[in-house]
């Protein structure tokens, strides 16, 4: 099945300037996913406002206040106090980047990350957060002196090491989510030719198993229940497994670019922790 808008399209803004390699082009599908995220992140933020208006403890307030937690006390473990602009960036970042690995797993939609573009956008988001931070503790002039430490003649090293740092994270979360997702779909393909007897097997199992829930007394009939127990895991153990692995390795993959962002920024220092520190009212 074809939807004419998820088709892939290519558009080549500097075709006329020279520039046609795909790498200069803009993937129409990779900014529908990544609108797609968004949109799903404002509509977390709207619940999570919906929520903590009412005031009524629910699962999914109490997982937003745990995660938030987590990060509050992730931040203060690594930089040694806590200071809330290096937490809702950090946040945001593991957030963005976790929807986006993760969105795979709904319908006709690929994840933004799996294009090398939208990886390499997070890493120099990162790089250039944390060199804003440098500039902002050390100063402009301090920010510079760095690159020519300890010897002056290692400028150039200096320099290359630390624009290193992009293509680290970037293809480190591109090349992860390209793999997870070639693997997803050659488990896909081999149970491609149990596709059409699964289906007329779920057709049938799912009223009939709907039927025995809503009418027959499984304690009366262990046999039945026992049955009703291995149709369902049939039916459902694929559809979890893959959530899982798709999940799992969103999951991995965030966390990993929001650890390195983490530890560029720890390095950095602070003159006056005091001075900087602000209370997390989550």
């Amino acid at each position: 099945m074809k939807i004419p808008i998820f088709e892939h399209k290519l558009i080549e803004p500097l075709k006329y300037f020279g520039f046609t390699d795909p790498f200069w082009s803009i993937n129409i599908n990779t900014i529908i996913y990544t609108w797609i995220a968004m949109l799903i992140i404002f509509a977390m933020v709207g619940a999570t406002r919906f929520y903590y208006r009412r005031q009524k403890i629910n699962p999914f307030s109490y997982a937003v206040e745990q995660l938030i937690e987590f990060f509050v006390q992730l931040c203060k473990d690594s930089f040694g106090f806590f200071q809330y602009d290096y937490f809702s960036f950090v946040m945001s970042l593991f957030i963005f980047t976790f929807i986006c690995n993760s969105i795979g797993m709904l319908p006709f939609i690929k994840e933004p990350t799996e294009d090398v573009n939208t990886a390499l956008a997070c890493g120099i988001s990162s790089f250039v957060y944390v060199q804003y931070q440098k500039i902002k503790v050390h100063g402009l002039l301090g920010y510079i002196k760095e690159y020519f430490k300890p010897i002056f003649i290692l400028f150039p090293l200096n320099v290359i090491g630390e624009f290193s740092k992009i293509l680290s994270m970037s293809f480190r979360l591109f090349g992860n989510i390209l793999g997870g997702s070639i693997i997803i779909l050659i488990a896909l393909k081999s149970i491609e030719p149990y596709k059409v007897p699964f289906m007329i097997y779920a057709a049938i199992a799912l009223p009939a198993l709907w039927f025995i829930m809503k009418k027959v007394d499984l304690k009366k009939y262990p046999l039945l229940k026992h049955l009703t127990t291995i149709n369902y895991l049939l039916l459902f153990s694929s559809a979890w497994l893959l959530m899982f692995v798709g999940l799992f390795e969103g999951i991995v993959q965030a966390f990993v670019i929001t650890m390195l962002t983490i530890t560029f920024l720890a390095l950095i220092g602070q003159k006056d922790p005091k001075k900087t520190e602000k209370v997390a009212r989550c």
